[in-house]
């Protein structure tokens, strides 16, 4: 259906630009209102944990893929020089909220990616 691209630099200031977009792209993918909010959450936590981790005078580059019934979101950097824990607070509530998470760390790269479905009704 759409794919949107953003480039910020590594900062906390830029987290409502981040999370607003979100929001939006997840309402095209006809996510429900508790998916939406639960994916606005995530992603401050994800884009937190990078922010830790990418030096400020780099750029995050966020990919949303949205699709009828799902989003994707990427989190990038290629200035990573330190890996995400995965062993704090911010990862266990993305966890809690997304139910596919994927992190990739090779060199100074660093992609975070979240992937959030409808749930089929019964």
């Amino acid at each position: 259906m759409a794919t949107i691209q953003l480039s910020v630099p590594a900062t906390p200031a830029f987290v409502g630009l981040i999370r607003s977009a979100a929001g939006h792209a997840a309402a095209h993918a006809d996510l429900t209102v508790e998916q939406i909010d639960d994916l606005r959450l995530a992603v401050d936590e994800a884009y937190a944990l990078l922010v830790n981790v990418v030096a400020d005078d780099r750029d995050i580059h966020v990919t949303f893929d949205v699709q009828p019934g799902q989003i994707r979101i990427d989190f990038h950097s290629a200035d990573a020089a330190q890996p995400i824990p995965r062993d704090g607070f911010a990862w266990t509530v993305l966890q809690a909220l997304v139910p596919q998470i994927d992190l990739v760390h090779t060199d100074n790269a660093l992609t975070l990616s979240l992937e959030m479905m409808t749930v089929a009704s019964a």
